[in-house]
């Protein structure tokens, strides 16, 4: 109990302290209700010593020994946004639960990150069914009130739910990828690995005259891989290169469309290639110099030769002062690092964590001559950047994880990587090499052909969905859902997205009773938010797309928004 006679008239509580009486017709309705409690409640009725009467002031002026204690103040009971590092968390009253893990660490992920997590409480009693205005006035009125389009269907007869809009034109982010990994796998088996190919021309005392790696877009591939195919070269008694050969033809080496957008170095921006290794991204790690005066020490992961030229500018001075900062700019094929600033001489490193590379066949090129190197295997001239003969013997391969696995970190994580890659892969499936982002649209079009999607206003300019390349109605990506659950590759498709309260870009959100009934793609950039997919409710199952346009602010109520009418619809 606060004290009053300890507070000032502005931090007074309104409320007086409890009387006498009160605390008598407190107790009685207690013991009408708990019979336990009537001996206690019939003694509280009788008068109070006056100390007890006069309340905590007069005890507290008879105690002048004790220290008055300080008001505590009382915590408001509501529900409220609290945004800590990138993670939005709905909180309940007084409900009290350890965060949901984050999204699996993956090598890539668009900036996606956010979580809503749902806490016990924060959603009430199960409702009655769900009315198109009621959907309506939860959507447009989400905070902000950005443009609110939605179209929410039975899965089972598509009888329109809700339409607010769904012809509307609207920038889909990230789940533009539903339409990326729908056309690779309605044009290639599930099964389907990539095959990357060492090739390599008979060794004559110690040489190979000429030696290929023949890339096949493969997103996958790491250093390790190409450790492998240079102890193969050794074993094949090669010390000594003639003419190395890099075969990336199968891509064209232009940027998805619309990358250029915004010139950031951030890893969920990097390129792809016909051969491209580590997702097309480095580390920089800056060290202090030996003394002060000194450039610091910058050391690159993995080491790539020439792809990467450093440039300095940082000095280490005295202390722990820790004032380094590291750009990456594209200086044509290669990529230019620039170090500014000061690094104290006892201070720590400097980490950058990954970033993006300007050119990714000629820095998996880079990488591969690094590898050959380090092993003792010395390359004569410049690496050559063509179409490697067929009749070069193959000397190893290497093949990646299948396609599903791969369409299945694509839609959970939401990896841009992956999905620029599947998109021009689609394109290959249809005969076109070297694939580039137009022929990778036409041959997505034509593979989602007979699935009865309403294309007017659609536009995929890349697979991934960054930024504003890509354009699509609510309408359309309903379409598409319905046309993929009927599809013989339909259980794949769904198997691959994110499953709400349990993994990939949803696993912070939707819990409790929604655990495990929403298969979804998310979409997030600074001014959208999406969520498209499937949704299990108690009564009957929904196909549905929501998307947020013109936003300002942080994308969590918005989530938070989408997961109400879901919610709603399973008549919670």
């Amino acid at each position: 109990m606060t004290d009053p006679a300890a507070l000032t008239p502005r931090t007074a509580p309104r409320s007086l302290p409890p009387t006498p009486r009160r605390w008598s017709i407190a107790l009685l309705v207690l013991a009408f209700l708990l019979p336990e409690l009537a001996p206690a409640a019939v003694a509280a009725s009788r008068p109070l010593p006056q100390a007890v009467a006069a309340g905590p002031a007069a005890i507290a002026g008879k105690a002048k020994t004790k220290a008055k204690k300080k008001p505590r103040k009382v915590p408001r009971r509501r529900v409220a946004h609290r945004v800590v590092a990138r993670k939005t968390v709905v909180l309940a009253p007084k409900v009290h639960k350890a965060a949901a893990p984050a999204a699996a660490d993956t090598p890539e992920p668009d900036p996606e990150t956010d979580v809503v997590e749902d806490l016990p409480g924060a959603v009430g009693a199960p409702q009655g069914p769900a009315t198109p205005a009621e959907l309506t006035q939860i959507l447009r009125g989400a905070p902000g009130r950005p443009l609110a389009v939605a179209l929410i269907v039975d899965a089972a007869t598509g009888e329109v739910v809700l339409d607010l809009d769904a012809g509307k034109t609207v920038y889909p982010a990230s789940v533009a990828k539903l339409f990326t990994t729908a056309a690779i796998l309605r044009s290639w088996p599930a099964d389907k690995e990539l095959v990357t190919e060492l090739r390599a021309s008979p060794t004559v005392q110690g040489r190979a005259e000429q030696v290929a790696v023949v890339g096949s877009g493969d997103p996958t591939l790491k250093v390790q891989d190409l450790v492998v195919f240079a102890e193969a070269l050794k074993k094949q008694g090669v010390a000594r290169i003639g003419r190395l050969i890099v075969d990336g033809t199968v891509f064209d080496d232009r940027s998805p469309r619309g990358f250029d957008e915004k010139q950031t170095d951030a890893a969920f921006r990097a390129p792809v290639g016909g051969f491209q290794v580590e997702g097309s991204t480095v580390a920089v790690v800056v060290r202090p110099g030996a003394q002060v005066g000194d450039p610091p020490r910058v050391d690159v992961t993995p080491a790539c030769g020439k792809a990467v030229v450093i440039r300095n500018e940082a000095r280490t001075v005295k202390g722990r002062a820790n004032g380094a900062s590291v750009g990456m700019h594209s200086a044509g094929r290669q990529t230019e690092v620039v170090i500014k600033g000061a690094v104290g001489v006892n201070g720590r490193l400097v980490g950058s964590g990954r970033r993006r590379v300007a050119d990714a066949t000629y820095f998996a090129a880079g990488v591969w001559r690094a590898v050959l190197e380090e092993r003792g295997i010395a390359v004569d001239g410049e690496t050559v950047f063509t179409k490697a003969s067929a009749e070069l013997p193959v000397v190893a391969t290497r093949k990646s994880p299948t396609l599903q696995k791969i369409v299945t970190v694509t839609n959970k994580t939401s990896h841009n990587g992956y999905a620029e890659t599947l998109f021009k892969l689609t394109a290959v499936a249809h005969g076109h090499a070297p694939a580039t982002a137009e022929t990778a649209e036409a041959s997505a079009r034509k593979a989602l052909d007979g699935l009865g999607i309403r294309w007017e206003a659609v536009k995929l300019g890349n697979g991934s969905g960054l930024y504003h390349a890509n354009q699509v109605t609510c309408r359309a990506v309903v379409d598409l859902l319905r046309g993929m659950a009927k599809d013989s590759t339909g259980a794949n498709y769904r198997q691959s997205m994110a499953i709400g309260g349990v993994d990939g870009t949803l696993r912070g959100r939707l819990h409790g009773a929604m655990k495990g009934r929403v298969q979804a793609k998310t979409g997030t950039l600074d001014d959208v938010v999406g969520l498209a997919g499937y949704l299990q409710a108690p009564d009957r199952n929904y196909v549905f797309a929501m998307f947020f346009n013109r936003v300002k602010g942080s994308a969590g109520p918005l989530r938070a928004t989408q997961d109400r009418v879901l919610r709603r619809l399973s008549g919670q």
